[in-house]
């Protein structure tokens, strides 16, 4: 079929505006764009509009921003559309805007289905230790991630790559997916296949409390954390009383360490910083090393930035608020 169908595309974050741009260079007519309203990011300042808002406004098409979706039920109801997109959207599209659509709703999702189903797919994939994921296209039901799959495509998580990296990785991989499949629900080819019962995980959203760094826990369950949390909440700590955000460590473990470099006496969370100017900390089982942090009120810097402004003392712990 070409590529003049009739698409209605859900979508609001970043993550979701490569898979706008493919289908309007597949050339679809892309007749509403329904996205999250705008909202402000900061006190004083106006509401933002989306990612997914910016990019249709600045191709001419019309956007739909409803707090609540079933409220533009009579507008995707008269737009005869051939069949719908989302791409991470952030509200559960109802039963009756589905059957709208006569070829369904097509969603891509940023995990293997039926692993990481829910809101943070990429997050949990790398708290949890994954060393692979991938992108899932599917019709949607009323189920959280439950409808049948389409087509899936996996890659490798890089050892030290972040959410927010890998997010964008995903988005290429799927803004490819979601055209294949879109045009075999069209051209009546695809073959959706129900998810299996075994494997099923879920993936609610990160929140800010489980972001708090336990320093008795091993480094590199830290680091996981701290890859997993940014670009947000992000991963955090205190330092007398300030909370200071760590946006990129690394985990070595104190055996790989020379005899010099290893931290008798210390305990989770003390500081030490070595000859070439490293601030690592102690953990549990290892060690994590400090990249880049964020102090309280202030820009994110590198570690050894951030140590010229710190009185320095025998003894600085982290964690303690």
């Amino acid at each position: 079929m070409s590529g003049r169908a009739r698409v209605v595309f859900f979508g609001s974050p970043t993550c979701a505006v490569p898979s706008l741009r493919a289908l309007c260079e597949w050339g679809a007519d892309i007749v509403y764009v329904v996205t999250q309203p705008a909202r402000g990011r900061k006190r004083g300042r106006r509401d933002i509009p989306t990612p997914v808002a910016c990019e249709a406004a600045s191709r001419g098409i019309r956007v739909l921003s409803p707090s609540k979706v079933n409220q533009i039920l009579p507008q995707i109801q008269e737009s005869r559309s051939d069949a719908g997109v989302i791409v991470a959207y952030g509200q559960i599209i109802p039963k009756e805007m589905i059957e709208i659509f006569r070829n369904g709703i097509l969603n891509l999702h940023f995990s293997l289905l039926p692993r990481w189903r829910g809101a943070a797919p990429v997050q949990r994939a790398i708290l949890a230790g994954d060393t692979t994921t991938g992108v899932c296209t599917m019709l949607i039901d009323e189920g959280l991630d439950t409808g049948p799959v389409l087509e899936c495509e996996a890659t490798q998580i890089e050892p030290r790559e972040r959410a927010g990296e890998l997010e964008a990785r995903l988005a290429e991989i799927g803004a490819r997916l979601v055209i294949r499949s879109l045009e075999a629900i069209l051209e009546g080819t695809a073959r959706p296949k129900p998810q299996p019962a075994d494997g099923v995980t879920y993936a609610p959203p990160l929140k800010r409390e489980e972001c708090q760094i336990d320093w008795s826990k091993s480094a590199f369950d830290i680091e996981r954390l701290v890859r997993a949390a940014h670009p947000s909440p992000c991963a955090f700590t205190y330092l007398r009383g300030k909370l200071i955000k760590i946006h990129r460590a690394f985990a070595i473990s104190e055996a790989s360490l020379p005899e010099w470099g290893r931290q008798p006496g210390k305990s989770p969370g003390d500081v030490v910083v070595d000859e070439n100017g490293q601030l690592r900390v102690v953990c549990g089982d290892g060690i994590l090393v400090l990249e880049e942090v964020q102090p309280e009120g202030k820009r994110v810097m590198l570690a050894r930035e951030f140590l010229r402004g710190v009185r320095m003392s025998n003894t600085i712990r982290l964690g303690t608020s």
